[in-house]
């Protein structure tokens, strides 16, 4: 408060900062009926405003010679909200774990994205990507560059799965819905010919659309 007994904007103690109240339950608490925080950077030059998580197993401030191990959180955004208890409960939250026991050359990360399903309060893992830049969408585990645990639903006019090289040229192979026909092409991409057709209606044709069983 200031002189007068009115409240004031902001609340300092010895460990914590306080905008807008004066309980603060961080180091810093924000709270006000419009809480958005600008972060303005004016420099001739091509970096930006920062927000930096930093995570040290030192237990005194500022030293950070003792190394992370594996699974230590780097770093979380946590999204909560208002339900009838008395403080807000969680519904989503974005996770950065160290993946290996760091060293001066090796600081493998995670990132996980976590959300609460419908009609439930567990915040659960959705999609991670991982040390080497695997995704994995309902596994924690990608094998591959893009693992999925479900369904994939492509939609487009003429929906297309390329097959390419390294260097993403689009001179090989890809699968084709085209939406006119209702046919699946295996399409040769080099030379601009489906090579495969199956129409929904049945059939396969090879070089050809069928008009038998197989054409």
């Amino acid at each position: 408060t200031n002189g007068t007994g009115t409240q004031s904007a902001l609340s300092i103690s010895t460990t914590r900062v306080g905008i807008g109240t004066e309980a603060p339950v961080g180091p810093l608490h924000v709270a006000s009926t419009d809480s958005i925080c600008y972060f303005d950077q004016h420099s001739v030059n091509t970096t930006a405003p920062e927000i930096v998580f930093r995570k040290s197993r030192h237990a005194t401030i500022g030293t950070y010679t003792t190394v992370l191990s594996e699974d230590d959180e780097l770093g979380r955004i946590s999204f909560r909200g208002s339900d009838s208890q008395s403080t807000p409960q969680e519904g989503a939250k974005i996770s950065c774990r160290a993946d290996q026991d760091w060293t001066s050359t090796h600081h493998g990360t995670t990132l996980d994205f976590y959300t609460v399903i419908n009609d439930g309060t567990s915040v659960d893992p959705r999609m991670r990507i991982d040390n080497n830049g695997s995704v994995g969408i309902g596994t924690t585990d990608p094998i591959t560059t893009l693992s999925v645990i479900g369904n994939i639903t492509m939609g487009a006019t003429n929906p297309t799965l390329i097959f390419a090289d390294a260097n993403q040229t689009h001179d090989n192979l890809s699968w084709m819905y085209t939406t006119g026909d209702d046919t699946l092409h295996m399409r040769d991409n080099g030379e601009g010919a489906n090579r495969i057709f199956m129409p929904r209606a049945g059939g396969l044709g090879v070089g050809v659309t069928p008009t038998a069983t197989l054409q």
